[in-house]
Parts: C-alpha cells; sequence; structure tokens
C-alpha cells in the first residue's frame, strides 16, 4: 500500500469529491443560475450573448484560480500546523 503522500502524487486522492456540489442549498443556487441563463439566452442579442458568455468564462477561470489559491494556502497552513507539533515537544507533558 503506497503512503498518502504518494497516492496524492498519483492522482488518487481526489479533493473535488469531497465538493459542495451535493448540498441542498447549492443545489438551489445553481437550480437558479441555470435558469437564469435559459431566461438571457432567449433575451439577448446575438451580440450581447457573446458579451456575457465572455463574461462567464473570465469570471469562471477568475473562480478557478481563486479555488487554487485557497488550496494551496489551506495546505500550507496544515503542514505549518503539522511541522509545529512535531517540531515543538519543548512543552509536552511526556517526553
Amino acid at each position: 500500500m503506497s503512503n498518502f503522500i504518494e497516492e496524492l502524487f498519483f492522482g488518487n486522492i481526489e479533493t473535488q469529491n469531497q465538493s459542495i456540489t451535493k448540498s441542498k442549498e447549492f443545489k438551489k443556487v445553481w437550480d437558479k443560475l441555470s435558469a437564469n441563463e435559459d431566461i438571457l439566452s432567449h433575451q439577448l442579442t446575438d451580440d450581447e450573448k457573446k458579451l456575457f458568455n465572455e463574461y462567464v468564462e473570465c469570471y469562471a477561470r477568475a473562480f478557478a484560480m481563486s479555488e487554487v489559491a485557497a488550496f494551496v494556502t489551506g495546505f500550507r497552513i496544515g503542514s505549518k500546523l503539522t511541522l509545529d507539533t512535531f517540531s515543538n515537544t519543548d512543552n509536552l507533558l511526556f517526553t
């Protein structure tokens, strides 16, 4: 059996599977987003649709970049907590 770091490296640990998409609140927001997209697709002109699609694509890219940054920050904080846990043993009750 491989260790956790190897499993993470080889892509066997998928954090996306732990996503928010299973929540009722997310489904409600997603359904509203989808309904609004349908309404807009019928009301906008072709030029307006193109502009709106470009906006959505840019927003999605910016959101993805933000998600990566949040993941990296969380990972680093967790790693620093682990490092501190194992390196600062001066005040342990049992040595």
